[in-house]
């Protein structure tokens, strides 16, 4: 007797170990769910750290002053490699 993927997949009617079944499921998801949102909320104040970090480097006297010597320095390196052409 062949048995299709479906048929395999399809929960027994009123089997109680697949309402249970169904039941940790959603629990193991919910679990994933809440270390995922706490790692992307952790990334998120990493990221906003990041930033206003970058932001006053920006700002800064020095990056300022070196800032075109630092551009002029990348067109040459692209100019180089064949790539700023």
């Amino acid at each position: 007797m062949d048995h299709e993927p479906a048929d395999l997949e399809r929960p027994e009617p009123n089997e109680p170990r697949e309402l249970e079944a169904a039941r940790h499921n959603v629990r193991q998801l919910s679990n994933e769910i809440a270390v995922l949102t706490a790692d992307r909320d952790g990334k998120e104040g990493e990221l906003e750290r990041l930033q206003a970090k970058l932001h006053a480097f920006e700002l800064s006297r020095r990056w300022r002053a070196t800032e075109p010597l630092a551009l002029l320095c990348a067109k040459l390196r692209s100019w180089r490699s064949g790539t700023g052409r």
